[in-house]
């Protein structure tokens, strides 16, 4: 199931990647990268505040919600459900109209008198419950191992929606706030049709508010307390590159920055997807002690996702000079920047779903501790370097921050469950692309490639990846077909 799951997970962020690629592309030479780096300072603030209010309770679904519907618990399952959605809409609706009156005055936080960066935080304060609400519809989908429809309705639907409006809007548009009317017109289509194809069977989000249910629960309560405290860290370590940025340096750099990292993070959205799914099976297995069965489920996942993205890894570094210039002929100065993102993002997938594994698996208290030490480190180098360095500075920062982080997670995982996310075919596989990133991203190469060149090269470095490891992908390829 797990695997059958993942595969659906991988089609959509291979589609999601493919289309926010180009629409990426399209949307920064309609509004600049100036433009650009005003919405994402918007986002920082945005994405900050939701965190700052959602008190983690998506995580709590996640923790709770497979466990009780796994007991037969669907009245508990409904008030938890119930209690989380009608709790985040109400408070952050009210956080949402208190953003949207006092935008200027957070506008000027980062920029004097900027008036196009305070209408774009004024409109992105609808965000805020919108999102809350797409959280919690996520990890109900996710809870009942539901993700086929999460992938159809929030990438296909979403994603379609989104890139078809872009395109015929930006073709006489140039303002970025356009950008966040879209977004939040699809948002709110997806949201509905989650909600009209939510099956209730199990639970329902509709019961009167449940307030006292929930709060005598001390199991919840105690485990919301830590996973809030666990956010609270996460909001400091996950803006905190992006926020010290906005307060040093101008828009264009932060927009540059986002097109790099999005690009260095070609394997953030396949992670993230399969932890989407990977988190409630492993509350499932660690409950039932099944720790043996968990242990060979952390190894095949880190597998698949390393065969399935390292060979468009090593086709982005080769290709990183006439992909960056697609963005501005600017932007193709960035490649260095680029390879030094791609190294830690690529050791973030070698890694696999360990962070989640620490997390759902019941140790908390370690990830907690990495996340402190990570923050700490984010801050106070972020702080030295990024205002006497600019934007390469941000880059190794962030590239530092995941070998830390992930090298942390090893070596928790090692000492709590006995097994590594790693077997022979996945240290194969990483010894090759780190030798190809450094090789290439490293290096000046002035060779100029013909469109010839990109379709054998485009068809060499996949096969070079998937042909020796055939037997082990016809191996989990059975697996999925079994567990059909």
């Amino acid at each position: 199931m797990i695997l059958k799951q993942a595969s659906w997970s991988m089609i959509g962020s291979i589609y999601g990647f493919v289309v926010g690629f180009f629409l990426k592309i399209y949307l920064i030479n309609a509004v600049g990268t100036e433009g650009y780096g005003k919405y994402i300072i918007a986002m920082g603030v945005i994405s900050t505040i939701t965190a700052f209010i959602a008190l983690s309770i998506p995580q709590v679904l996640l923790r709770f919600l497979p466990a009780y519907i796994e007991k037969k618990e669907y009245e508990k399952a409904s008030n938890l459900a119930s209690f989380s959605l009608q709790f985040l809409l109400g408070i952050g609706s009210i956080v949402a109209l208190l953003v949207f009156l006092f935008h200027n005055q957070i506008s000027l936080i980062f920029h004097d008198h900027d008036k196009l960066l305070s209408l774009v935080i004024m409109f992105s304060a609808f965000y805020i419950p919108l999102s809350l609400y797409q959280s919690i519809m996520s990890a109900s989908y996710r809870s009942l191992l539901k993700i086929r429809e999460i992938i159809l309705y929030g990438t296909f639907v979403m994603i379609t929606l989104r890139a078809l409006s872009v395109f015929i809007i930006y073709s006489f548009a140039t303002s970025i706030y356009y950008f966040i009317f879209i977004e939040l017109i699809t948002q709110l289509i997806v949201l509905y049709l989650l909600t009209k194809k939510f099956d209730t069977s199990k639970f329902t989000f509709f019961k009167p508010f449940p307030m006292k249910e929930i709060i005598q629960d001390k199991q919840i309560i105690d485990y919301g307390k830590k996973m809030y405290f666990y956010a609270l860290i996460g909001i400091a370590g996950g803006y905190t590159i992006s926020l010290i940025m906005s307060l040093y340096l101008p828009a264009s750099d932060i927009g540059i920055y986002a097109i790099l990292g999005t690009l260095g993070g070609l394997t953030a959205f396949l992670l993230n997807n399969l932890n989407s799914v990977f988190a409630p099976v492993i509350s499932k297995y660690h409950a039932a002690g099944e720790i043996e069965k968990l242990g060979m489920l952390f190894k095949d996942t880190t597998f698949v996702i390393n065969i399935v993205s390292a060979p468009f890894i090593v086709l982005l570094i080769l290709f990183s000079h006439d992909i960056l210039s697609l963005y501005g002929h600017h932007v193709s100065d960035y490649t260095l920047a680029l390879a030094v993102l791609i190294l830690g993002s690529y050791y973030n997938l070698f890694v696999g779903n360990s962070g989640m594994l620490l997390l759902m698996g019941g140790w908390e208290n370690d990830e907690i501790k990495i996340k402190i030490g990570n923050t700490i480190f984010l801050i106070l180098s972020s702080l030295i370097f990024i205002s006497e360095f600019g934007l390469i500075a941000a880059v190794w920062i962030s590239t530092v921050s995941s070998f830390l982080v992930n090298s942390f997670h090893v070596f928790f995982i090692k000492k709590r469950f006995g097994f590594t996310p790693w077997e022979k075919y996945s240290l194969f596989i990483f010894i090759a692309t780190i030798g190809v990133i450094y090789y290439f991203g490293f290096r000046t190469f002035p060779y100029k490639y013909s469109i010839f060149d990109y379709i054998w090269v485009g068809l060499l470095v996949p096969l070079a990846y998937w042909l020796p490891f055939y037997k082990k992908i016809m191996a989990i390829i059975k697996t999925i077909k079994e567990n059909k």
